[in-house]
């Protein structure tokens, strides 16, 4: 329910019907897509650098770059999909945006693990079904976590 003028100006509740909260939630989630494409870009690219270039142990190089990866990826989402210009919360929804991306992290290990090592499924083909069905869901995540005033 949001609280709206009507057409005669007065000020009143409007319920939004479900068609409408589908293409509200379509459209975000195709914006929370785009962003999510931009990280899986920067993450591959930072930890290509990081290991192959600067000679950094690849673990660490996984870690700086998925720590400025999920950062990057947070200020996108706020700004970009979900439209959060308010700064009194930046730190709090930081947090949990950051504990729920390495909640997602550590899933998307376990799923791989098991994906590759007991079902014989190829890395790549397995990260790419983890991350289709991941991506919806950590969608939900953040926006009913993160971002739950919108």
């Amino acid at each position: 329910m949001t609280v709206a003028l009507s057409k005669k100006g007065r000020i009143g509740v409007y319920r939004p019907s479900i068609k409408q909260m589908v293409k509200w939630h379509f459209k975000h989630f195709k914006l929370y897509s785009y962003t999510s494409v931009i990280g899986a870009v920067l993450l591959f690219s930072l930890l290509y650098l990081l290991t192959s270039v600067f000679k950094i142990h690849y673990i660490l190089s996984f870690t700086i770059a998925y720590i400025l990866v999920t950062t990057n990826a947070y200020f996108l989402n706020r700004l970009l999909v979900f439209r959060v210009f308010n700064p009194k919360r930046i730190h709090k929804q930081y947090y949990e945006f950051f504990i729920s991306s390495v909640g997602a992290y550590v899933l998307n290990v376990f799923f791989l693990y098991i994906f590759v090592n007991f079902l014989n499924i190829w890395y790549l083909l397995a990260q790419a079904i983890i991350c289709i069905v991941g991506l919806p869901l950590l969608y939900m995540a953040h926006r009913h976590i993160v971002f739950s005033h919108i």
